[in-house]
């Protein structure tokens, strides 16, 4: 007979990277809790490919916080408990600048069984100064995340490694960029049908239905999965 604690650690045998370990079950006359547990996790811990999941904890009507910033906290005991497991799950947890600097949180999985994930800040300025949790409390891999140009090689914040990450192509361009590719490709379209139908007025551009998958010229292509130090594909937590 097995009781959700059990059930929880088979859940977390899966992760292991042998996977020799048997699928949970609950037996057929456990608590309808049991069940859930198995049907909400279950997904999760046989993945093996890389995936991300957002986390967002809000009231029921549908706030995040008060009216004075406070949101600690603004669900119940279950989502910290769910909050939690989603971390023992995860190989990474990713958060920003802001919510460290809101909350100080630790980012570490204390309510339940499972390893604590390694912990990742994304601080591009370098605003955040050494006295937050997560870079004192040495609970966990700690890393930040910085534009190369403000991060010096074989930096550290308290406890945290500082990894320098080369700057992006800002938002506002690299729309911009996408816009002239889609209306060269509209342009072009045309002339290129006269050409090979000799037809003397040209057609009207192709429309493009909502939810075309084709690519046009200019996106970027997918990044290539990152890889955990257990030489899986990542799995990350965005609380």
């Amino acid at each position: 007979m097995h009781d959700e604690a059990s059930l929880w650690r088979s859940l977390l045998a899966l992760r292991r990277p042998d996977g020799a370990h048997a699928r949970p079950a609950p037996a057929r006359d456990a608590p309808a809790a049991q069940a859930a547990l198995i049907d909400l996790y279950l997904p999760l811990a046989e993945a093996r490919g890389p995936y991300a999941v957002a986390h967002l904890g809000q009231s029921l009507d549908g706030r995040i916080a008060t009216a004075a910033g406070a949101s600690r906290w603004v669900t119940g005991e279950e989502d910290l408990l769910h909050t939690h497991r989603m971390r023992a799950l995860a190989d990474a947890i990713l958060v920003g600048s802001g919510t460290l600097r809101h909350d100080d949180p630790q980012l570490t999985v204390r309510r339940c069984a499972g390893d604590h994930p390694v912990r990742v800040v994304i601080d591009c300025e370098r605003r955040l100064g050494p006295e937050y949790r997560v870079f004192q409390d040495g609970a966990a891999p700690t890393l930040l995340l910085a534009a190369a140009d403000r991060a010096r090689p074989g930096e550290r914040l308290g406890q945290a490694e500082i990894v320098p990450v080369p700057r992006g192509e800002p938002v506002h361009r690299r729309r911009r960029r996408h816009h002239l590719a889609l209306s060269r490709r509209r342009r072009a379209r045309p002339a290129a049908a006269h050409r090979r139908a000799g037809h003397p007025r040209l057609r009207a551009p192709e429309p493009v239905a909502a939810g075309d998958r084709r690519a046009a010229p200019g996106l970027a292509a997918a990044p290539a999965p990152l890889q955990s130090r257990r030489g899986r594909a990542l799995r990350m937590h965005l609380p």
